[in-house]
């Protein structure tokens, strides 16, 4: 049994000097827990099992041998922090420090004092511990990291279908607008944080809306009256303030309150014109025209004629190029239609196309799962104290 107050020390060495070396003043030494085998592979055996702090090597064992312990223990998570030594005379040890498959941290010649070889070991142990301890550290904010990026992404899919219950039909542009924002960031080559921030925007574009008159929101843009559009055109200044609140998100906000600047310079609210438009703004015009479209009832061929005719004026050039090859290869592509459904309305059988959420943030079912008779009862009954939020979509032919 290995003692958790001593530091575990494997020693491989194929043959013991009659005369004792300095390998033995390690076996004696108190704060070590040393197990000895006599070979590379026992090596490796022994070290799955007892994971030791330290390996050494010494001279005895062939280079060949070494080597491929090496390569096994460093390539394993769950060994690759240990501290090899090679012990004793090695040909070709410059190459095994500098081999990064099989790499050493350190070699020792026998004609080292026993003092001085003991407190070498114990100051790779004092180093490994440290790293050890950052490693976890690191680890720790990572897990926490992703945990509150997983809980955001949460809060955003609820706040969405919180909207869509006042505003019917914003959780799917929602999600559309979010396709179409990564596709075309990719396309553009904009990665990492900006581009997480730019379908953020555009995930929430619409959410200024939220203070409109909701005749006003259903009304295709052509057919509000003056007034209702100098209203209707403060919505990305409300939105913009509501992400600002996010911390973080400044760009985001700053994407959604530029949202209806034209590539020509007539839009609003600041006549900016080209280059001047963020990046992130350019792409949800584009989104914003699209819904426009749509919502005024063209065909596809027609939505696609009319984005061509936007180049150069409400759209960047490229961006609208990107856009109407996101829609030619939807086109291309066998889509499953969604549809939503009245809780009275659920069958078994039904799978569902998102995840189902309560009003309280508490997500009852995920996407993909085919509805059962406790599963539909478990809604039914969830939703007459905590109501269902957004409807229930499920998959339809």
């Amino acid at each position: 049994m290995i003692d958790s107050n001593k530091s575990t020390i494997l020693i491989v060495r194929q043959r013991r000097n009659s005369q004792g070396d300095g390998i033995d003043t390690i076996t004696r030494e108190e704060t070590f827990e040393v197990h000895q085998v006599s070979n590379w592979q026992e090596g490796l055996s022994a070290s799955n099992g007892i994971r030791p702090d330290v390996i050494i090597c010494d001279g005895s064992i062939p280079e060949s041998g070494i080597l491929d312990l090496c390569r096994n223990v460093r390539t394993n998570p769950e060994l690759m922090s240990a501290v090899i030594i090679l012990f004793g005379s090695h040909e070709g040890i410059e190459g095994m420090k500098t081999d990064p498959e099989a790499r050493i941290d350190d070699w020792i010649e026998g004609s080292v004092p026993s003092s001085v070889i003991i407190e070498k070991i114990k100051t790779w142990l004092r180093a490994r511990s440290i790293y050890k301890e950052r490693w976890k550290r690191y680890e720790d904010v990572i897990e926490k990291n992703n945990l509150l990026k997983t809980n955001f992404k949460e809060l955003t899919i609820v706040l969405i279908k919180i909207l869509d219950t006042y505003l019917p039909g914003i959780n799917e542009h929602s999600k559309t607008a979010k396709a179409i924002a990564e596709y075309i960031s990719e396309k553009l080559s904009v990665k990492g944080e900006e581009k997480d921030k730019i379908v953020f925007g555009a995930l929430l574009h619409e959410i200024g809306k939220v203070g409109l008159p909701r005749e006003m929101v259903e009304k295709a843009y052509h057919d509000l009256s003056i007034q209702e559009k100098e209203i209707f055109s403060h919505h990305p200044s409300v939105g913009s303030m509501i992400i600002s609140s996010v911390t973080g998100f400044k760009d985001s906000a700053n994407a959604v309150y530029h949202q209806l600047e034209n590539y020509d310079g007539s839009g609003m609210p600041d006549g900016l014109m080209g280059d001047e438009i963020p990046i992130g703004s350019k792409i949800i015009r584009a989104i914003v025209l699209l819904e426009e479209l749509y919502k005024a009832g063209l065909s596809s061929d027609e939505v696609i004629s009319r984005i061509k005719g936007s180049l150069n004026k409400a759209l960047d050039p490229f961006i609208a190029d990107h856009l109407i090859n996101y829609l030619e290869e939807q086109d291309r592509t066998p889509l499953t239609k969604k549809t939503r459904f009245n809780i009275d309305d659920l069958k078994t059988g039904m799978v569902l196309a998102e995840d189902v959420y309560s009003a309280n943030g508490i997500k009852l079912l995920p996407k993909g799962v085919m509805l059962q008779e406790k599963m539909i009862k478990i809604i039914a009954e969830r939703n007459s104290s905590d109501p269902i939020i957004g409807g229930v979509y499920v998959f339809t032919d």
